[in-house]
C-alpha cells in the first residue's frame, strides 16, 4: 500500500520506531508477570486516509497469533466506515513479534491505539 497524506503512529511496550508516536498496546485480558506483549516489526501504512482524521487517535482490536500475524482486526465501536476501509487492510499486513507467556509464543487479543498524524 502507498503512503497516504496521513501517517499513523503505533508503538507498543517501549518499542521505539522512527517517525511514530508511542501509545501503548494493551491485552484485552489482564496479563501475568510472565507475559511479554507483542511488538510491531513491520508496519504497512494505509492509503487514502481522509484528511478529516488528522491528529485523531483511534483504537483497533486484533488478535496476534503465535507467529506474529494479525487476524480478526476490528475498529473500536463508532469508527467511521471510510476510515475502517483504509486502515484495517493495512494493519492486517503488519508483522509482530508474538506475545510470550512463560517463554513460549502465544496468541493474544490486544487493543492497539493508533495516532493518525499529518505527513
Amino acid at each position: 500500500m502507498k503512503t497516504s497524506p496521513l501517517l499513523f503512529a503505533a508503538a507498543l511496550a517501549c518499542a521505539a520506531l522512527p517517525a511514530f508516536a508511542v501509545p501503548a498496546m494493551l491485552p484485552t485480558s489482564p496479563k501475568s508477570d510472565e507475559t511479554k506483549l507483542p511488538v510491531p516489526l513491520e508496519i504497512v501504512h494505509p492509503t487514502h486516509i481522509p484528511l478529516r482524521f488528522a491528529d485523531a487517535t483511534v483504537e483497533l482490536i486484533l488478535t496476534i497469533d503465535e507467529t506474529g500475524r494479525p487476524s480478526d482486526v476490528r475498529g473500536a465501536r463508532g469508527m467511521p466506515v471510510d476510515l475502517k476501509r483504509s486502515l484495517l487492510p493495512a494493519v492486517e499486513q503488519w508483522r509482530f513479534s508474538p506475545a510470550e507467556r512463560n517463554g513460549r509464543p502465544v496468541a493474544m487479543r490486544v487493543r492497539l491505539p493508533l495516532k493518525l498524524v499529518a505527513e
